[in-house]
């Protein structure tokens, strides 16, 4: 069973021409309406299409067209094909795969993709899936989008990436199933920070700049198990690196999640705030990120790396005065100290006695900070082996 799920609002006529279709015999518009709703259901775009022909059992819709609010906003693909779509008694029709291909932005955005496959596709009566989470009447096994170009003149924000791709394992009814995920190649030009209205986002276009930063290339990994009755994620692998820079990556056990679909609400900062971390190991790994950062700053103060590294050094204790637990931060200053001198690593881990919240954690970072590092169990290891 496809694992995948999402939502969408749409025509009632739509809907009712399924019904009066035979399973044997889907006739194409009636498949391009349905998966327009599916697609639009939970937001306020609208989607169109030029023709739905049939062709050796494949549904093939050309210039389908997805619009935002603004006119300014769409993307017109030249053709998807939805291959040997198929009636269900729970839904409105079932794919093996379907297609999207040729993407172009259209108005003032200037941009392009160039595919997005999804397998194993249910698509449901969108009127029958409470929420309002964007497509939620799609439920898929694997998705996958390529070539993805974003540039636009009046804000600079030229991006682009190669690969995104999910896929949910099968699971039986609401059993632990396994999700994992890759972003290959997120470019970021160093001039998406470049706008008079974003004064900080302005100061780092300058200092990437200094850094000799024109494009920022980076990926991405998770996989883990989503236990939806219990509401856990265990994150086997989760890892995010700025390449030939820096990688960060987190495992552990995150509890209280919600449903993912929230992801797509209005109140979604709260919901992650509810967050509740049973353990949790953070690694950054260094590879020239922090040391281009030093090099830049103490060419700037006219010294040499390791009299601003001595310098920073001393200074820790000072700047970490208000973390008032003795024996973390001390351990903390000792950490950093190492990295400092010799960057290569750095690791924070957490092992509560019991789970705690983001919004616990920030009540007592603001009003109890010396209580945080016991209530986390938490330790800091520099340069140590993963």
């Amino acid at each position: 069973m496809p694992q995948r799920y999402a939502r969408s609002p749409f025509v009632g006529l739509a809907l009712l021409s399924f019904a009066m279709v035979p399973a044997t015999a889907l006739e194409p518009n009636a498949v391009a309406d349905a998966l327009g709703a599916a697609l639009t259901k939970g937001s306020q775009a609208q989607v169109s299409y030029e023709a739905a022909t049939l062709a050796d059992g494949h549904v093939v819709i050309t210039g389908l067209t997805l619009s935002g609010t603004a006119s300014a906003q769409a993307v017109r693909f030249n053709e998807a094909v939805v291959e040997s779509p198929t009636e269900d008694d729970s839904a409105l029709f079932r794919s093996p795969r379907i297609a999207l291909s040729d993407g172009m932005a259209l108005g003032d955005e200037s941009g392009s993709v160039g595919s997005i496959i999804a397998t194993d596709v249910t698509v449901l009566d969108p009127e029958k899936v409470e929420g309002d989470g964007f497509a939620e009447a799609i439920l898929y096994r694997t998705a996958e989008i390529r070539d993805v170009k974003v540039m636009r003149d009046s804000v600079p924000r030229d991006m682009a990436v190669e690969r995104i791709s999910v896929a949910f394992a099968e699971a039986a009814g609401d059993g632990p199933r396994e999700l994992s995920g890759t972003v290959d190649g997120l470019s970021v030009s160093a001039d998406v920070f470049e706008h008079r209205r974003f004064s900080i986002l302005a100061r780092a276009r300058l200092r990437l700049e200094e850094l000799n930063y024109e494009t920022l290339v980076f990926d991405a990994d998770w996989a883990g198990t989503w236990d939806k009755a219990a509401g856990t994620m265990a994150i086997r692998e989760s890892t995010f690196t700025f390449r030939d820079n820096a990688k960060v990556s987190a495992t552990g056990t995150v509890g209280n999640l919600p449903d993912p679909r929230v992801l797509n609400d209005a109140d979604v900062v709260s919901q992650v705030a509810k967050l509740q971390f049973h353990d949790l190991v953070a690694r950054y790994e260094e590879v020239a990120f922090a040391g281009r950062v030093f090099d830049l700053i103490a060419n700037e103060q006219e010294l040499s790396r390791s009299e601003y590294v001595d310098q920073l050094s001393l200074a820790l204790p000072f700047l970490l005065a208000s973390l008032t637990h003795p024996e973390f931060r001390e351990e903390l200053i000792d950490g950093l100290r190492t990295f400092f001198r010799e960057p290569r690593s750095l690791t924070l881990t957490i092992d509560p006695d019991e789970p705690i919240s983001g919004t616990e954690i920030i009540r007592i970072g603001r009003s109890e900070l010396g209580k945080l590092p016991d209530r986390l169990k938490a330790k800091v290891q520099a340069n140590g082996e993963e």
